[in-house]
This record gives C-alpha cells, sequence and structure tokens, in this order.
C-alpha cells in the first residue's frame, strides 16, 4: 500500500522568512508551477482566507451604545441620573416625567444617527469599492490568471508589478530582467520612510506594502491572513495622515466641550448662590441644575450635522467619497497640486510623425512609427503614413519589447524606452549618435514635446545560434563535474581521455573557478582539462545537429547588436474639459500647481494648453542653501524655498517621490490646505502627506487605497464636489452658530430668572424646547445656500463669538422680557409662577424660531418648507400656550392679548438683529460675514 501524503497544518507556516528557499516549496508541498484547484479549497479551509478582521464588523447594538456613550450624550445621562434619583424633596415626587423625557430623546437621536450613518456608510462602500486582483499562477490554466486576493493561500505563485500592494507576505523567486532593482515601500507597516530594496531571490515581501520599484515576476505566498506578519498594520493599508485637517470634526468637538464646559461653570456659579447666598430649597435648586443641563446640551447635533452631509455625499456624480469628513474638509482646499498623465491628460500618446529624428541608415520615419507600434502590439494605430500615431501611455522609464518575424520569416526585435537608459544598454551605436540625440531631446523638450527612443535588433543566423547554446550546454556540464570531482579521486578513464585543450574555455573555466574558491588543487585543473576535451567534440556534434534539424527563431535567444534607430517627440494630450475645470477652480480661489515628471519646456507646454501659469520651476530649486541668518534661500531664485513654492505655477523634472512629498510639505508649513491628485506609485507619500487625497479612474491599486477621494473622470466633477461641500459648509456654520446661540441663551436667561427674581422654571418645559428646537434645526437640511466663491475656513473662535453674542442678546430679551411681565402690568399677566412659566415658554419657544432665519448664511430667501414649518410649529406651541391649562406643557393659559403682545415684542427685539446682519453682510470687513 502507498503511503499517504501527510496534511498541512499552521504548524507548516512557522519560519517560512529565513529558511532556504527549497524549503520553503518542502514544507508547503508546492512548486514553481502553482497549485491545483483542490489544492486551494483544501488550504483555504487550513488557513481560511485571505483578509483580516474587518474593524466594522461589530453589532449594531454596540455602535448604538457606543453612541450613547459621546460627552454630549453622557451629560443628557446625568440628567436623566439628577431627575429621578437626586430631584427628591419639597413634597414632590421624583421628576420621572423629565427622566422619560431625556431616555427618549436619547433612544431616538442615537437610533436614527445609527441608522443614518450605517446607510451612508454602506452606499460609500458600495461606490467606492475596490475589488483587489491577484495575478496567479493555477495548475489547469494557461499562463497566469487573475484572482479574487481574498481567495490566495499559502503554496501560491502570485505575480506582483509595480504600483501594485502586495497581497500577502511572500518569498521572491524571480525579478524582472530589464530592472532587476525591486523597491517596496513598507513605510505604512513599519514607518520607515525610505523604501526597501529588495536585493536578491528569496527576500520577503510582506502584506499591505507597496511595490514602487521593479517588478516581481514569480513569488510563492508564505503568509495570509491574520497569519501575515505585520497583520495589524496592513489592516490599515490606507494610511492615516496624522496631519490631516479634518477641520469640521475639530470644531464640532470643540464646540461640544465649550457647551459642557459652559454650562457646568455656570452650574457651579448657581450652587454658590443659590444654596450659600440665597439659602434656597434643595428641591428647588436641583430643579434649576436640570434646567441649565437640558438647556445647554445640543443633544441633537451630530444627527443634525449627519442629515446635512449624508444626502450630499451620495448624490454626488463623478466621484466616490471614501471618507465622509473629505466632502467637509475639500471647502477650505485653497491649493491643488496634479499630476499630469490620465488626470490633466488623456493618457494617450500623440507621436509626431513629422518630427521623427532617424539616427539609422536606410530607415525612414515612417518605419519609425511602425517599429514604436509594434513595441506596443499596437500596429493598427499606424495606418497609412503620414496620418496620426495615436499610442497607449506608457511610462517613459519602463521599457517595452516586442518580438515579431518579417514576411521572410527572419526575427527581429523592437524595444521602446526612456532615450537616456535607451541610449546606455540598447545602443552599440552609442558613441556616434550620443551628442546628436542630446541635442534633438532638448529641441523637442522646447517644443513642449516628450520623447521616446526606439532601438532595433536583428537576429544573427541559426548556426551561431546553436554554438552559444551548445557552449552553455557544454559550460553546464563542465562545471557539474567539477562538483562531482571535487571530494573525490579523478578517474584513470578520464584521464586517459584527454585529446587536446581548447585553452580559451580552459582558462575562463579556471579563471571562474579560482574566483570561486581562491585556490585551485592541481588534481581539479587536471580534470577541468580532461572534461574540456571530452566535450570539445560533442560541442561541435550539437552544433551540426542544431544546423540540420532544429529551427531557429526562440524568442527568448540573445540576438545580434542593438541599434538606436530613432527619436519620436510625442505629447499627451490634455483632455477636452479640463482647460475650463481648471479656470472655474481658480475663479473658486484654488490654485492648481502642476507636479510633473517632465522637462521645463514640456510642463509650460501644458500649461499653456489648459490656461495656467508657466512660471514653472525645476525640481532642483527644491534644494536651496542656507544664509547666513539661517533661512533656506531657493537654488534658483533669490526667494525662500516656501515663497517659491507658494507663487510658482508648477514644478517639473519631479522624479523622486521626496520632490512631490516636499512641495506639499512647504505649502502646509505656510497655512495652506493642500489638495494632491496623483495615480502613480510615486504619487503615494505626496497623497499620503496631503490634506485632501484624491486619485483620478484608472490609478494603481496603491494610490486608489491612500486615496479619500477617486475621480470618475476629468476635473469639472472636483469643480462640482467643491462647490457642494462650500454649500453644505455654509449650512454647518449657520446650524452650529445657532446650537450655541441657543445654548447661551437657555444658561444665561434661566440662570439669571433663577438668581435675580428666584423664579423656577420647570425643567419639563425645558426639556420640550430642547426638543422642539432640535426639531426645526433639521430646516437647515433643505436650507437655501449660494457657495462661497473663495474657500470657506472653520474658525471654532469666530462660530463661538458670533454664538455668544446672539446668545447673549437673546438672553438679556428673555431677561427683560420676564422684568416687564413680573413688574408691570404691559403683558396682563398674573403674578403666580404658571402662568408666568407659560409666557416665558413662549417667549422663549418663538424667539428661538426666529433665531434660524438670522443664522441663515447668505442673501437667498429661504425655502417656502423651512419658512412654513417654522410658523406651523410656532402657532402649535402658541395655541397650548393660549389655551391649555392642564396638560404637562403648561399649567395656566395666558390669552390672546397676551400672546400676541409677546409676538410684537419678540418682533421688535429682532430688528436690530436684522440690521446688523443685513450690513454686516454688505460690509467688506463685516465681523462675522462667513458666518452670517
Amino acid at each position: 500500500m502507498g503511503t499517504t501524503k501527510p496534511k498541512l497544518t499552521l504548524d507548516d507556516l512557522v519560519d517560512l522568512e529565513n529558511i532556504p528557499i527549497e524549503r520553503v516549496f518542502e514544507k508547503l508541498r508546492c512548486n514553481k508551477e502553482g497549485l491545483t484547484y483542490t489544492d486551494v479549497n483544501e488550504r483555504l479551509r487550513i488557513y481560511g482566507h485571505n483578509r483580516l478582521e474587518e474593524a466594522n464588523t461589530e453589532r449594531k447594538m454596540l455602535k448604538f451604545l457606543r453612541y450613547l456613550w459621546n460627552p454630549l450624550a453622557r451629560t443628557m445621562l446625568a440628567a436623566a441620573f439628577m431627575a429621578i434619583v437626586l430631584a427628591n424633596g419639597g413634597g414632590k415626587p421624583p421628576d420621572w416625567q423629565v427622566f422619560l423625557g431625556i431616555i427618549i430623546l436619547l433612544i431616538l437621536t442615537s437610533s436614527l444617527y445609527s441608522i443614518l450613518a450605517v446607510k451612508i456608510a454602506g452606499d460609500i462602500a458600495d461606490r467606492v469599492y475596490i475589488r483587489k486582483v491577484s495575478r496567479v499562477l493555477r495548475v489547469g490554466r494557461e499562463g497566469w490568471c487573475e484572482q479574487d486576493s481574498s481567495d490566495l493561500v499559502p503554496g501560491d505563485i502570485v505575480r506582483i508589478k509595480r504600483g501594485d500592494i502586495v497581497p500577502a507576505d511572500a518569498r521572491i523567486l524571480e525579478y524582472c530582467i530589464t530592472d532587476p532593482v525591486v523597491k517596496i515601500d513598507e513605510s505604512n507597516l513599519t514607518g520607515e520612510s525610505l523604501p526597501v530594496t529588495k536585493l536578491c531571490p528569496g527576500a520577503c515581501v510582506y502584506s499591505g506594502s507597496t511595490c514602487q520599484q521593479g517588478e516581481i515576476i514569480k513569488a510563492v505566498v508564505i503568509a495570509t491572513g491574520v497569519h501575515t506578519r505585520y497583520r495589524n498594520a496592513a489592516a490599515a493599508h490606507v494610511v492615516d495622515s496624522s496631519n490631516q485637517v479634518v477641520c469640521f470634526q475639530r470644531v464640532s468637538k470643540g464646540i461640544e466641550k465649550f457647551c459642557i464646559r459652559f454650562v457646568l461653570v455656570v452650574m457651579a456659579v448657581e450652587i454658590i448662590v443659590m444654596y450659600c447666598i440665597q439659602h434656597r430649597a434643595y428641591r428647588s435648586g436641583i430643579d434649576n441644575l436640570l434646567v441649565l443641563l437640558i438647556g445647554g446640551i445640543p443633544i441633537g447635533m451630530p444627527l443634525t450635522l449627519l442629515l446635512i452631509m449624508g444626502p450630499c455625499v451620495r448624490d454626488l456624480n463623478g466621484v466616490a467619497i471614501k471618507r465622509m469628513t473629505t466632502i467637509i474638509d475639500i471647502a477650505c482646499m485653497d491649493v491643488l497640486c496634479s499630476d499630469t498623465t490620465w488626470t490633466l491628460t488623456i493618457g494617450m500618446l500623440d507621436g509626431q510623425r513629422d518630427l521623427i529624428e532617424v539616427f539609422a541608415n536606410d530607415i525612414n520615419k515612417d518605419t519609425v512609427a511602425l517599429m514604436t507600434a509594434r513595441a506596443y502590439n499596437y500596429e493598427r494605430c499606424v495606418g497609412t503614413p503620414g496620418k496620426e500615431l495615436l499610442l497607449p501611455y506608457c511610462p517613459t522609464d519602463e521599457l517595452k519589447f516586442h518580438t515579431y518575424l518579417d514576411g521572410e520569416g527572419k526575427k527581429h526585435r523592437v524595444c521602446i524606452g526612456k532615450p537616456e537608459h535607451i541610449l546606455n544598454h540598447y545602443a552599440d551605436n552609442k558613441s556616434d549618435i550620443e551628442p546628436r540625440v542630446h541635442s534633438v531631446m532638448k529641441t523637442f523638450a522646447e517644443k513642449g514635446l516628450q520623447s521616446i527612443a526606439v532601438a532595433y535588433q536583428e537576429f544573427p543566423t541559426d548556426i551561431e545560434h546553436r554554438v552559444h547554446s551548445a557552449i552553455d550546454m557544454f559550460a553546464e556540464k563542465v562545471l557539474h563535474s567539477i562538483a562531482v570531482q571535487a571530494n573525490q579521486e579523478v578517474p584513470s578513464d578520464i584521464e586517459q581521455s584527454v585529446h587536446s585543450v581548447i585553452e580559451m574555455f580552459a582558462e575562463k573555466v579556471l579563471q571562474s573557478i579560482t574566483m570561486a574558491f581562491q585556490e585551485v588543487p592541481s588534481d581539479i585543473k587536471q580534470t577541468v582539462r580532461s572534461m574540456i576535451d571530452m566535450f570539445a567534440e560533442k560541442v561541435l556534434h550539437s552544433v551540426m545537429e542544431a544546423y540540420q534539424e532544429v529551427p531557429h527563431g526562440a524568442k527568448e535567444k540573445t540576438g545580434g547588436p542593438w541599434q538606436f534607430i530613432g527619436l519620436l517627440p510625442f505629447v499627451d494630450p490634455p483632455r477636452d474639459s479640463c482647460a475650463s475645470s481648471i479656470r472655474e477652480l481658480l475663479n473658486y480661489g484654488v490654485n492648481v500647481k502642476i507636479i510633473t515628471r517632465d522637462q521645463l519646456g514640456i510642463g509650460k507646454e501644458i500649461a499653456r494648453r489648459l490656461g495656467m501659469g508657466t512660471n514653472m520651476y525645476p525640481s532642483s530649486a527644491l534644494f536651496g542653501h542656507n544664509t547666513d541668518q539661517g533661512k533656506l534661500i531657493a537654488a534658483d531664485d533669490g526667494l525662500s524655498i516656501d515663497e517659491l513654492i507658494e507663487k510658482a505655477d508648477g514644478f517639473v523634472s519631479c522624479v523622486h517621490p521626496e520632490h512631490k512629498y516636499k512641495i506639499i510639505k512647504h505649502l502646509q508649513s505656510r497655512k495652506h490646505v493642500c489638495g494632491m491628485i496623483g495615480g502613480g506609485s510615486d504619487d503615494i507619500p505626496a497623497l499620503k502627506k496631503a490634506d485632501i487625497r484624491i486619485a483620478p479612474w484608472g490609478a494603481t491599486e496603491a494610490a486608489c487605497l491612500a486615496a479619500d477621494i477617486l475621480l470618475m473622470d476629468g476635473l469639472q466633477y472636483l469643480c462640482q464636489a467643491v462647490l457642494t461641500s462650500r454649500s453644505i459648509t455654509v449650512r454647518m456654520k449657520s446650524y452650529l452658530v445657532y446650537d450655541v446661540s441657543i445654548a447661551i441663551r437657555n444658561v444665561l436667561g434661566f440662570m439669571l430668572l433663577a438668581l435675580v427674581w428666584k423664579f423656577d422654571f420647570p425643567p419639563m418645559m425645558t426639556l420640550l424646547l430642547a426638543g422642539a428646537n432640535h426639531a426645526i434645526t433639521i430646516g437647515v437640511v433643505p436650507n437655501r445656500v449660494k457657495s462661497s466663491p473663495l474657500p470657506v475656513y472653520w474658525s471654532l473662535s469666530e462660530i463661538l463669538m458670533c454664538g455668544i453674542v446672539l446668545g447673549s442678546y437673546l438672553a438679556m430679551s428673555t431677561v427683560i422680557f420676564f422684568w416687564a411681565a413680573y413688574d408691570t402690568n404691559f403683558f396682563l399677566l398674573e403674578k403666580i409662577a404658571n402662568q408666568l412659566a407659560s409666557a416665558v415658554f413662549l417667549q422663549v419657544c418663538t424667539s428661538s424660531f426666529a433665531l434660524l432665519f438670522i443664522t441663515r448664511t447668505g442673501r437667498l430667501l429661504p425655502g417656502c418648507d423651512i419658512a412654513l414649518f417654522c410658523v406651523l410649529l410656532s402657532l402649535t406651541f402658541t395655541f397650548f400656550a393660549v389655551y391649555d391649562n392642564q396638560t404637562i406643557i403648561v399649567n395656566k393659559g395666558i390669552g390672546w392679548g397676551c400672546a400676541g403682545k409677546i409676538w410684537l415684542y419678540n418682533t421688535v427685539f429682532y430688528v436690530p438683529l436684522y440690521c446688523i446682519k443685513f450690513f454686516n453682510q454688505r460690509s467688506r470687513k463685516g465681523i462675522f460675514k462667513s458666518i452670517l
């Protein structure tokens, strides 16, 4: 009976990073040909899918409870505790109505917030979902196939290109021949800012890192999912930037802290005055403290802000928002740095046939164009000679090869790429043409054209190929024989087989052995010479067989010398809508800067076509020198680095990722809010540093994962997003000012009534006022506003100052009203607490609703739905105040005469506020112009 194959276990993944690569294959029971689908399914059951536990898999109830534990909700829970536990004595039971009201209000706001947040998050996830695929070898499938990265298992053979996110921990097996240097960005895993160079096969790459340079032809997966080395860091390979603006979050949290601290300070003052100075009853003091807690905490603020923001995020066209607060931060953006390819340009090579420069005899311009198209395997684009040559975009630092047979069966190979690289590595005629190549490139660059070099190679005759093949085979056999004979005696039959010595081969072999062994024993030398003579005849025999029987033309063979045949000038044409979109952004106060790898002339030509400024500098200007005062001066100008970057329209020759990163860093040091559009692997450091991260459609996987916004098309959709963001910001500012004003009015007003007149306002009425205020603010969501023509900055101090001024004015109006109602007969009220409470309730309620129109930004009239909602709600509470004598809302009606005078009183007090708003909007330096 045959032995059964042992099953794989998790223990087989131990220390696969450090053992020899042969042992890796042995432990994982795999080979370089890949796994079968049966093996994959079995390993999925053992190791699980290649995914990490998502942070959002927690239950909805936990999300709900977490919301209940935010600072505002905790303060309201403290108020509920006071109502049911501390509010005792004075011959009255605990305020169970207030307790139930607070709990109901908390549950309603928390539930609505949780439901809406989950829905919006789900919509965003659906729009920005990027299916992560990997190129894998599978037995039974011809060549490489694409598989979902979550289905990778240890033992899989994968391929990783430049710009790809490494899908799992893997050991490198083979590199790309044309670019053997592989650099991996592991900054989001280890914190190392510079990319790590992987020099030798067998080196390990880790899940979540990014291939920044080179290409890994084959790598064997050694760990997946939760078994990877940096599993915790890889779970967040959308790198969190510590410098991001998040203006909205900072301001909203600042308002929460201000309201809580202000209420606590006023409560402390009230406790000292009521109990230490006035010696008030315990229950009376607790009721007044409850009024301050309930009236001063904007419990519905998170829900209302989400209602304002959520629908706008979902309805954006042409862009996908990955982080909800990004749509708010775009309103602050005043500088946008952009790469050119695929964002400002169409990402195609528009070859200029008439300007092609030929460097070889018997070749014309059309032949160079045809060779270029063949290198792309895109001959259909050539068409009729003299017509347009439009090719897919290929970065000039990448090489493209194509091997083909002509009509006579003769094999040729074409290579295109960066002129300097082709000149140095694929031009045997370099010494003859180098000065001319540089001169032509400079001429093209002055015209705003980029250059691609074309090299051509013919294959020699078949007999030469077979000679090289036989020599290679012979060398392998010699080395094998030496390895066998190195540790034992040389057999006599081999010594006797020596006929003659091929001196050239012998010296080469001995020289190689000397490098390896430092000193070659005499017996090994004899063996080498014996083996060379023995195989000499076999070499000739192999050549004869090859010439007669084996057809030539294998694609992998070396071929003859390369010949530099031409330079093809091209331009990547701008997108049709980009010029108008950039003009719009400039009109909106967003300074657009180009950051490109191209030369100065090319950058200026692109800027000219897009209607931008041409004040551009090379990246060398970023590396200045220090003056005696320690100030960093730009290399190309007398300006400081910061000033130079701020005034420039763009930078060219930004070959290294550090260049773009440095530009963003300097702009941020000048207090600019920077956006960055980039889709390449070299753009990722700048994307991580930028405040607004944007990736164009078709960007690399790493750039898409690092970005907060994905552009589905051109910049026109980004313009719409900017306008939408500013509209949302205007609505939010209006609401936040309203919330702060109401909190200040409630706390100051009711405190003065309690301390000056010793008037106890009912806590239940305060709770009803809070509910009404939160209901009325829902009207802010469809508020008609006009987008700001300039970037809108969030200023916590400005919002708080405006809210304090308005709230203090309203508190003063409430105090004056109570004085008039209590000490005069103007309002025709009985001097009893229940009726005074009804009158104060109506005055505070109607003045709060009218305040909504004061805090609105802009000159547009409010929508009919908002105005009608406010009027109906005010009339509803007026009816309760006039007629209701029994319910918990009021205790004694005030009559229509008093209600009419209260409306008139509020109208008189609001005239000055409207005048202040009118003159503030029309003055160039209005104190609160960005808010009111």
